[in-house]
């Protein structure tokens, strides 16, 4: 029951915030969607655990460098994205 009710409620925050006034996500795959798979895929537990770990990443202070040719982009919580992780906004505001 409490996996449909987040899954409407990210449902919702996709139909009612337009993409333009969101945050843009560091990830490929956005906080929201992240999440929503996750509660799909392996449930409410699963889910919930992956909102914590996204919460706890996805914070300012993060520092994208470039090393041999590749872009690596490291969490304010020490995490490292490798460039496929990394969202094409990140990486095109950087080109």
């Amino acid at each position: 029951m409490l996996t449909y009710f987040i899954k409407i409620l990210i449902k919702l925050y996709w139909r009612v915030v337009p993409k333009v006034n969101r945050r843009k996500c560091l990830f490929e795959e956005s906080c929201s969607r992240f999440v929503y798979r996750k509660l799909e895929e392996e449930g409410f537990k699963s889910g919930i655990n992956a909102l914590k770990l996204r919460y706890k990443q996805c914070r300012p202070g993060y520092r994208l460098e470039k090393k041999e040719g590749v872009w690596e982009l490291t969490l304010v919580d020490g995490t490292l994205l490798k460039n496929e992780e990394i969202s094409e906004h990140i990486l095109q505001s950087k080109d």
